[in-house]
Parts: structure tokens; sequence; C-alpha cells
């Protein structure tokens, strides 16, 4: 008689919990990207505020 195989098998579940917890982590690296403010020049200014201007001089 053929021995009945354990479903789900253990190593599975363990795999499937593995890959649930990496998921988890990637998404939440992510988001957390997602929420910082992005740097808005090459020089890595990490603001949303805009570039200061320099006063226009009058033209002639």
């Amino acid at each position: 008689m053929m021995k009945r195989r354990q479903y789900p098998h253990p190593s599975i579940e363990a795999s499937d919990a593995k890959l649930s917890a990496d998921t988890r982590k990637i998404i939440n690296d992510s988001l957390k990207l997602l929420r910082e403010p992005a740097p808005d020049s090459f020089l890595g200014r990490r603001t949303h505020k805009a570039f200061p201007e320099k006063p226009r001089e009058p033209e002639k």
C-alpha cells in the first residue's frame, strides 16, 4: 500500500511563507521610497520646494 502524502507539504508551506515575507519586505521598501521626496536635481536635493529664482533685470 502506498503511503499517503500530507498536503500541503511542509516544505512547500515553509517556502510559501518565505516568499510571502520577502514579497512584503520588497513592497514595504518600495512604498518607503515612493513616500520620500524625490531629488529634483542631480545634486540630490530632497525637497519639493522650488529652486530659488534670481530676480530678473529689467529689459532696456
